[in-house]
């Protein structure tokens, strides 16, 4: 599991900046946002959000 040093490296960002937005992802989406069945919901919905707005043939 990659570190929060790890992931600002990756983006070119502070650690800070990292903790900053998983805190204000988890206001927005709920503390369980990173929980195994809440995150199949989460990526189910992104995808199919992908799919209303690009249409089944793009």
């Amino acid at each position: 599991m990659p570190t929060t040093t790890d992931i600002a490296k990756a983006l070119h960002i502070h650690v800070n900046t990292v903790v900053q937005r998983l805190v204000r992802i988890g206001r927005l989406l709920g503390e369980d946002w990173n929980a195994l069945a809440r995150a199949l919901e989460l990526q189910l919905a992104l995808r199919l959000r992908l799919l209303a707005v690009s249409g089944p043939g793009a």
